[in-house]
């Protein structure tokens, strides 16, 4: 199955996400055919049962999904519904083959059945049908919400992708369940750090490869420059760097 997922997605990315696509992305443009597409590809439900509309993959299957979307910059909050469906499959509940947010950041709170507070640098956060957040307590309880039902406060990060803060007040979850039992309230952030960990590994690949190729390229004093001693020297180092990043991560 991993092979099948590594193929598919890297050619899927490699035919859609090119330079044009993210320069528009760049400036706040949605790339509606894009999500479609990955829609239509199933991998966002692909970690969720498949009793509740996924596949049952394991991350040892979409960690190669994941690295592919570092590696090619996927501008979407696509790792992100990965997750969020993989959380839902495990606490009973359906899959949403959707743009969704993950609340890692934020102080919600849970009174007489309805949610008050505040979530911070949700990815995409303008953009996503529903979020997915924890809310704290003798029993955590993941938590689903509508995030029309939010008031949305606009935000960028460095790279100029949103971040957005979404402010919620009394608002009635569309669905709740308690955490299994062994998952910690921290699941968001230590499942988030997993995730980028994974798509820095697939940019370190990258650039890796923009490297070797540029010093094949590249001509100085009548040859290219991979065949100084000193550049070989530092492209090894980034493939060392490169190799264990990937490693870790998966």
């Amino acid at each position: 199955m991993r092979e099948i997922f590594e193929s598919t997605i890297s050619r899927l990315l490699s035919d859609t996400v090119t330079p044009e696509l993210l320069r528009a992305c760049e400036g706040g443009s949605w790339p509606t055919e894009l999500w479609a597409a990955l829609e239509d590809s199933g991998f966002a439900v692909a970690a969720a049962p498949e009793a509740l509309g996924g596949a049952g993959a394991s991350w040892a299957d979409l960690f190669v999904v994941v690295q592919a979307c570092g590696r090619h910059n996927l501008p979407l909050p696509f790792t992100e519904a990965l997750l969020a469906n993989a959380l839902l499959g495990q606490c009973g509940l359906q899959a949403i083959n959707a743009p969704l947010g993950l609340a890692a950041g934020g102080d919600l709170s849970l009174y007489n059945g309805r949610i008050t507070g505040n979530v911070r640098d949700l990815p995409w956060g303008r953009h996503v049908n529903q979020v997915v957040a924890v809310v704290a307590g003798t029993e955590p309880l993941l938590v689903l919400l509508e995030r029309t039902s939010a008031r949305c406060e606009p935000r960028l990060n460095t790279a100029g992708e949103p971040r957005d803060d979404l402010h919620f007040e009394g608002v009635v979850p569309t669905a709740t369940a308690v955490l299994p039992a062994g998952m910690p309230a921290q699941v968001l952030q230590f499942g988030g750090a997993m995730l980028r960990s994974a798509q820095i590994a697939g940019a370190l690949q990258c650039v890796l490869e923009l490297t070797s190729r540029y010093a094949t390229e590249r001509v100085q004093f009548g040859k290219p420059i991979g065949s100084f001693q000193a550049i070989q020297h530092q492209i090894a180092v980034l493939s060392e760097h490169s190799g264990a990043a990937t490693v870790a991560a998966e």
